[in-house]
Formats: C-alpha cells, structure tokens, sequence
C-alpha cells in the first residue's frame, strides 16, 4: 500500500459523526489503556505514534489518548483508589 492509498475513507454516517465519550467511559478506557502496556511491556511513548494514534481514532474518534505520563501513572494512582479506603479502615480497626 502506497502513501496515496493509506489514507482512511472519509466516513459520513450519523454514528461516526456523533460520537462522544462520557468521563467515565474514558477514563475506563484509559486504565484499560494503561493495563495494556504495563502487561505487554510496550513503551509509553506509543501514545505519542501517529499510526497507534490514528488506529485508536479509527475504532474511536471521541477519544483521546492520554499521555505518555498518564499512561505511566495510571496503574498506581487506580490501585491507590482502590486500596487505600480499605487499608484505612483496617488501620482505624486496629485503633
């Protein structure tokens, strides 16, 4: 495939034109993001790739990937969500 040709069609159905991502949507989508490259050990920067760029925005265009650092940060402050209520209570229990 040639430069000429690697261009996407320009699609103009109602849904691709229409579509938007709620707060909760992306950010789910951004912690599944981050899960895929922390378990397939991919460099952080891919979020900054054109082609990796212009793949997500073909199967989504309302969403934008985060960044390089948020990427990186995610796991950590998702799993620091979820433990830290229940490692308080433990530790109130213990008082």
């Amino acid at each position: 495939m040639n430069s000429s040709t690697s261009q996407m069609p320009v699609y103009v159905g109602m849904k691709r034109f229409c579509d938007s991502i709620s707060k909760e949507e992306k950010d789910h989508c951004d912690i599944l993001c981050a899960r895929a490259f922390f378990s397939g050990n991919l460099p952080f920067n891919l979020v900054e790739n054109d082609d990796f760029s212009n793949f997500v925005k073909a199967l989504r265009p309302s969403y934008k990937l985060p960044t390089r650092k948020i990427v990186r940060n995610l796991p950590l402050f998702h799993t620091i969500h979820i433990i830290a209520p229940a490692v308080l209570t433990c530790t109130f229990n213990l008082l």
